[in-house]
């Protein structure tokens, strides 16, 4: 396999749009965000009711900014029709 398997194959302009909204954050950050602890952000991933992270090295995991902000929507999307069917 070539080393240049693994690049994108997209438009400057696409491919920089899609770096630019690339964040990865540490699980620090993910616990402020959420307001979860550890503990259950573990225990959600192994349930598939949580992002997993992007294994970056050994031993660095980073979560995407997006998709932790998507898990976030979910939840006050969640909330809400939970408050219009009670309505």
């Amino acid at each position: 396999m070539s080393n240049n398997a693994h690049k994108l194959t997209l438009p400057d302009n696409q491919r920089q749009a899609l770096v630019n909204a690339i964040v990865l954050i540490s699980r620090e950050e993910v616990e402020r965000i959420t307001g979860m602890s550890r503990a259950w952000i573990y225990q959600a991933m192994s349930e598939n009711r949580f992002p997993r992270p992007v294994i970056c090295s050994v031993g660095s995991r980073r979560w995407l900014l997006s998709e932790i902000q998507m898990w976030v929507l979910e939840k006050i999307n969640e909330r809400d029709m939970l408050a219009t069917s009670r309505a």
